[in-house]
């Protein structure tokens, strides 16, 4: 009988994964898209020449993990797949598509298994585990390659837990093996971490069928008694002991490599970072509420969810508190049940919803969005198991034929409606054409979407279009600094220069609230070398507007370099001089400073720096034929 029970269980496994692979076939077909380009086509750690190690000193993106301009993403493991990708097909998107199916596949299988240990017949894990495969609000996951870090996180998370649960039958030693698969979880994904809370609920409330008055009572018998402790408790506490230990280590390790404080995020990709008390935390709790119903009813659905798709809590009467209100109410009032009642199943559901979402709420530290779907791949493995659980018991409630048929065929419709939105939806990632112009018609003001849409436009040479996208982005954005530089670079490529100027300008206002200063500064050597000085002759507006960012970014040294190389130009030599020596100090001097700060030398009439200059410009540019002309005829 068990032996059949466990073909039956690796049937039904194996139908989830054909299930959930063939929902996501499609996306063999998409590209490179989004996110993708910068971790993958733009990440120096994939190419052959980069060594294997640095990828446990960077960060997702490539850059070294202590830098300050770093996205503190650590996940060296994913990185390591696209390595392998890249070493395979280069940057053929078929391959790395491919491995994401397979993986979501085994996740798919894995789940089954992971339901089953909770739930004593197969059907409710095969519900569960179709209702996983084909849930839409995976899609991003999928078909985004940078989705990857949540398919693998979601493979180890799975083996953890069912290794922690052999671990009770089986030893110790399984305990080692479930936080090894744990690390490899958080090497993949930072969540990762959250198994170690689902292992010590379904050890304490599920496995020993403790509830909150048994665990106090337990709790005053540690203190008071402890010849009454449970035969349980010791092999307990070792688990735990272990379990503990071995996540501290992590976190200690993570924080040292990390280099200390978190990233701190821009209120441009976390608006309500802008809010004070009370409202920042009333607008990053209502996230709770838009997560789940984004997980109920997965309609609407985009790739990014900035520009006000989903709106600031301002006031205490809004809406959004209610929703909030009831989301918090019943997931407080289902776990209290569950935790009195003894629902094991319930209440391993409710474990999985909530611990992996916990680290993305924004509630106990800001992250870079407010609402991404591809981290509700974990979560959602809860809300399935919660719906399949209801549906089974509703199931053998009714005791009518009717009743039982009709639950049944809703069920299939149910799975048919998410097959199809899956698979349709997967078409969204085939270009970044299609992806924009998917994400535009969710959120019609979504500036980054409308502006790189009109990049893409651009690049096909449809200039009247990508014009049309870039006032519409001016008008739907108007604090975005992005959609006014690339405005004004169309502009200056049309030859149209006073309005690509003004659209510069405005950018670089705007850039100050909304993007980097190195952003800023590369939107102003656009508009000083393109524009202001393309006939030579406005060298005082140059230096006025780098004296204006060098207001805002003073301990920028390439503002002094271009400032320098001006001041020169106007005839301004120990000015110059000054200016060029302050970049030196600081560190920022590029060729083109050294030949000026050389010419400037020479002016004065010293010849002796004149040529040092010139030597040393010549040493960082050995093409510089100016240079080496003037050192010549010194």
């Amino acid at each position: 009988m068990l032996s059949s029970s466990r073909s039956q269980l690796s049937l039904a496994g194996l139908l989830c994964m054909l299930v959930g692979t063939l929902v996501y076939s499609n996306t063999l077909h998409c590209g490179i898209v989004y996110d993708d380009e910068p971790a993958i086509m733009k990440n120096r750690d994939l190419r052959p020449q980069a060594n294997w190690i640095d990828l446990f000193y960077h960060d997702f993106w490539g850059t070294v993990i202590t830098n300050p301009t770093s996205h503190k993403s650590y996940r060296p493991l994913c990185v390591a797949t696209f390595r392998l990708n890249y070493l395979m097909a280069e940057l053929e998107p078929m391959g790395y598509h491919l491995v994401n199916i397979l993986l979501h596949g085994v996740v798919c299988y894995l789940y089954v298994h992971l339901v089953s240990l909770v739930c004593s017949q197969v059907w409710p894990a095969l519900i569960a585990g179709l209702l996983f495969a084909v849930h839409p609000i995976h899609t991003e996951a999928v078909a985004g390659l940078v989705g990857r870090t949540e398919l693998l996180s979601a493979i180890f998370f799975s083996l953890s837990f069912m290794a922690y649960h052999r671990a009770y039958t089986r030893g110790m030693r399984w305990v080692g093996v479930s936080v090894c698969l744990m690390v490899c979880s958080v090497l993949s994904k930072e969540q990762g971490v959250t198994v170690v809370a689902v292992c010590t609920v379904h050890d304490l409330f599920i496995q020993h069928r403790n509830t909150p008055s048994s665990t106090v009572h337990l709790l005053h018998s540690i203190f008071s008694n402890r010849k009454s402790l449970p035969s349980w408790f010791p092999a307990f506490v070792k688990r735990m002991c272990i379990i503990a230990t071995v996540t501290m280590a992590l976190l200690v390790l993570r924080i040292t490599l990390v280099g200390g404080a978190p990233k701190i995020f821009h209120e441009n990709i976390n608006p309500p970072l802008s809010l004070s008390w009370p409202w920042r935390q009333l607008s990053w709790s209502h996230l709770v509420a838009v997560n789940s119903w984004l997980a109920l009813c997965p309609s609407p659905l985009t790739a990014d969810w900035r520009f006000g798709a989903v709106p600031l809590t301002l006031s205490l009467a809004h809406p959004h508190n209610l929703h909030t209100l009831l989301t918090l109410l019943t997931l407080t009032g289902l776990t209290t049940f569950a935790l009195y009642r003894r629902w094991g199943t319930v209440l391993f559901g409710l474990s999985l919803l909530v611990f992996p979402y916990v680290p993305a709420s924004n509630l106990f530290f800001p992250v870079g969005f407010v609402v991404a779907e591809r981290v509700l791949y974990l979560p959602s493995m809860g809300l399935c198991l919660l719906a399949a659980h209801g549906l089974w018991k509703l199931h053998n409630h009714f005791n009518s034929i009717i009743l039982r048929s009709t639950l049944k065929l809703s069920f299939i419709l149910l799975l048919v409606t998410f097959a199809t939105k899956t698979y349709t939806r997967n078409k969204d990632w085939e270009s970044n054409v299609t992806l924009y112009s998917a994400g535009v018609k969710v959120n019609s003001r979504h500036g980054v979407f409308l502006t790189n849409l009109g990049i893409e436009h651009g690049r096909l040479r449809n200039f009247s279009f990508a014009e049309k996208l870039y006032r519409r982005t001016m008008l739907e954005a108007p604090l975005h600094s992005r959609g006014f530089s690339n405005f004004g670079g169309l502009m200056e490529a049309l030859k149209r220069y006073d309005e690509a100027e003004q659209a510069f300008r405005t950018a670089i206002r705007l850039g100050k609230q909304d993007s980097t200063g190195t952003k800023v500064i590369e939107t102003l050597e656009f508009l000083l070398d393109k524009i202001i000085l393309r006939n030579n002759d406005r060298y005082g507006d140059a230096v006025e507007l780098v004296d204006q960012a060098l207001s805002n970014y003073p301990s920028y040294g390439k503002l002094y370099n271009l400032k320098g190389i001006y001041l020169q130009r106007q005839g301004r030599s120990k000015a110059a001089i000054e200016l060029l020596q302050t970049a030196i100090n600081i560190n920022f001097i590029t060729a083109q400073g050294l030949y000026h700060l050389g010419l400037a030398y020479t002016d004065t009439g010293d010849k002796r720096r004149a040529v040092e200059a010139f030597k040393a410009a010549l040493s960082m540019d050995p093409t510089y034929k100016d240079a080496a002309t003037k050192l010549k005829h010194l």
